[in-house]
């Protein structure tokens, strides 16, 4: 998964809204006039371009047309948020009036008070897939409406879901040490990684489950398109081989390609993104393509999103195949869309897109791991078996 932050912002307008005091009395002709009494929620500060505490009772202007049309998105930070702004949401501003206001990703429990409040101070949210399912279960997104999103025709068809949308997807496989493993000398396949005696080296996997049994399958032979439902303790059993050559839990996605950066491990799951972010500063990674896992965002529409519709709008925009080819120039976030594939080089599709035509890779379901309570379940699980 992609892990981001970004503490939660909104941008200052140039000159605050006026402010009156309420008196007592106001008259029915100043109410009309567009004063309104309220106590201003998180949501019309960020409309409001206001950044600070508004604690206190007060009147102000009703917002404008394009105020109230704006879009408050929460998404992640760093180099991330600011490459859908600048490939986005300035543009969907511009030619549309549509402001994009981006914040911090919706906290689940945050999203849950806010929707059952009938208050959610988002109307796009970025989750990942299995989060999206329990919040769909839960009542907490609203399914999209298709017919008023503009989607060009789909390489990969898990980008579309009945309460999301994913506008890219990225991958994870086997980083390693380029400088120290040349062809041949390095695994390809996750029964390669499992292949200590054929590939000796210090590895690393991660300290959470979702992807890691997977893995462990796809090491013991499971085919991707038997993958689920998952077979847990057959997963268990195969993770039992590799965990005496782990030799790092990697607790974060950066710090999956740190280890490699620093000499801790010598092969690590790891993420395309993110050894494309080595290389560009000079790291000696790469990433090998022969059999990866696919995973997506989900970009979800809380249930009563102030303005779903300029929601929906902006996610059809963000579909638009020379956006996406634009995403991938950026961060390598693979297009979803056959047209925005097109536009990216044949020699980089090579070197970095899993070919489907193989059967080797799997997309990562996420209803399975989305059920009720498994998350959860199969975490416990995981964290006692580290501890063994």
């Amino acid at each position: 998964m992609l892990e981001k932050t970004v503490p939660c912002t909104a941008a200052r307008a140039s000159k605050p809204p006026s402010v009156w005091r309420a008196k007592k009395g106001i008259s029915m002709k100043r109410a009309q006039s567009g004063l309104l009494t309220t106590k201003m929620s998180r949501r019309a500060a960020l409309r409001a371009g206001i950044g600070g505490v508004i604690a206190a009772p007060f009147v102000l202007r009703a917002p404008d047309a394009r105020s109230a049309t704006s879009v408050v998105f929460g998404t992640y930070g760093g180099s991330y948020g600011e490459a859908l702004k600048r490939i986005f949401f300035q543009p969907f501003a511009k030619e549309t009036g549509i402001q994009v206001i981006q914040t911090a990703p919706a906290d689940m429990a945050k999203l849950r008070a806010q929707v059952q409040s009938k208050s959610p101070e988002w109307d796009v949210i970025e989750l990942i897939p299995s989060e999206c399912v329990t919040a769909a279960r839960m009542g907490l997104v609203m399914p999209l409406d298709f017919g008023k999103i503009d989607i060009p025709e789909l390489s990969v068809p898990e980008a579309k879901q009945t309460h999301w949308l994913s506008t890219y997807n990225y991958t994870t496989g086997i980083g390693y040490n380029s400088a120290k493993f040349p062809a041949g000398k390095h695994p390809e396949t996750w029964a390669d990684f499992w292949d200590v005696q054929k590939f000796p080296g210090r590895r690393s996997l991660r300290s959470r489950p979702d992807n890691v049994l997977e893995i462990a399958l796809l090491a013991d032979g499971v085919a991707p398109s038997a993958m689920y439902p998952l077979d847990v303790p057959r997963a268990f059993k195969a993770l039992d081989r590799i965990k005496p050559h782990i030799a790092k839990w990697a607790d974060t996605a950066p710090q999956s390609i740190e280890l490699i950066q620093t000499n801790d491990v010598d092969f690590t799951h790891t993420f395309n993104n993110r050894v494309f972010a080595a290389q560009s500063s000079g790291v000696p990674v790469a990433f090998n393509t022969e059999q990866l896992m696919m995973a997506f965002p989900a970009f979800a529409l809380p249930t009563g999103a102030a303005n779903a519709e300029a929601g929906m709008r902006l996610l059809g925009y963000m579909m638009k195949p020379d956006l996406q080819a634009e995403l991938w120039k950026a961060l390598r976030l693979i297009p979803v869309t056959k047209a925005a594939s097109a536009l990216i080089p044949e020699a980089e599709r090579k070197a970095w897109f899993p070919d489907l035509t193989t059967g080797k890779h799997l997309a990562l379901n996420a209803e399975w791991w989305g059920a009720d309570g498994r998350l959860a379940e199969v975490t416990t699980q995981y964290r006692n078996w580290l501890l063994r």
